[in-house]
C-alpha cells in the first residue's frame, strides 16, 4: 500500500502551540535565527516558517538540508548554556541564513528498490517549467531494468545540480553525494563521453548499454576516491 497526501500539522501539536501563545501561520513562525515570538522558545525544521517580514515565504526550512538545519540551530542555543562558547554571526536582521548543503531524500520502495534524490536548496518547482528555462543545462540518463536508473542534471555552469537514482543495489549514499556541485570536467570529462556514446538522434539523453557501463563506473570508482 503506498498512500500519497500533503503534510498537515495534527491536532495535538496545534494546541500545543496554540496554549503556548506561539504565532502560527499555516506553519509555526520563527525569524532567520529560529527564534519564535517566545524569547525562550526556539524552533527548526519543516513545522516552521519565516516570518512575513522577510518576505520569503517559498523558502521554508523544508527546502534545506535538515542536517544543516540542526547544526545551526545548535550553534545558536549552545551559547545560551555554555557562555564560553562564541556566538554565531549575526546576521541583518531582515537577512536569511544561507543554506548550501544538498537536500537527500531517500527511501525504499515497492519490489525492491531504492530511491534517491540529490538536489539544490530551492523553493520546489515543477519539473517541465525548470526544463523550459534557458539556462538550465542538460540532464545525462543512464540506465536499464537490470541496472537501474540513474539521471544527472548539469546546470549552465556543467556543474552537478541534480542526482537521481533508483536501483535495486544498494546505493552507496555518502559516495554519491560527494558529486554534488562538481564540474563535469572532475569526473573524466563526463559530459563529453556521455554525447559520445550516446546515439545520432538523441540530444540530451545516453541510455546504450556501453554508455550507463562507463558512466556509472566512472562515478563510484570518483566515490571511492
Amino acid at each position: 500500500l503506498v498512500s500519497l497526501h500533503g503534510t498537515v500539522i495534527d491536532t495535538d501539536t496545534f494546541q500545543a502551540i496554540n496554549n503556548s501563545c506561539l504565532v502560527f501561520d499555516g506553519r509555526l513562525v520563527i525569524d532567520s535565527f529560529c527564534r519564535t515570538n517566545d524569547p525562550v522558545i526556539y524552533a527548526a525544521g519543516p513545522l516552521t516558517k519565516y516570518k512575513r517580514a522577510l518576505y520569503c515565504d517559498d523558502f521554508t526550512h523544508q527546502i534545506y538540508c535538515s542536517k544543516e538545519i540542526g547544526e545551526r540551530l545548535a550553534h545558536i542555543i549552545l551559547p545560551i548554556f555554555d557562555p564560553s562558547l562564541p556566538h554565531l554571526d549575526e546576521v541583518e536582521k531582515y537577512e536569511l541564513p544561507k543554506y548550501v548543503k544538498p537536500k537527500l531524500v531517500s527511501a525504499k520502495l515497492p519490489g525492491g528498490y531504492n530511491y534517491l534524490d540529490i538536489s539544490k536548496p530551492q523553493p520546489l518547482i515543477d519539473l517541465q517549467t525548470a526544463m523550459m528555462a534557458p539556462d538550465y543545462g542538460r540532464e545525462l540518463i543512464t540506465g536499464d531494468k537490470e541496472m537501474g536508473y540513474f539521471r544527472i542534471h548539469l546546470n549552465q555552469y556543467h556543474t552537478v545540480e541534480t542526482i537521481t537514482c533508483l536501483s535495486k543495489s544498494e546505493l552507496k549514499t555518502d559516495n554519491i553525494c560527494q558529486l554534488h556541485g562538481l564540474h563535469q570536467q572532475y569526473m573524466n570529462c563526463l559530459e563529453q563521453r556521455s554525447m559520445a556514446a550516446s546515439s545520432p538522434t538523441s540530444s540530451s539523453t545516453s541510455t546504450s548499454r556501453g554508455a550507463s557501463f562507463s558512466t556509472t563506473t566512472g562515478l563510484r570508482s570518483y566515490g571511492r576516491k
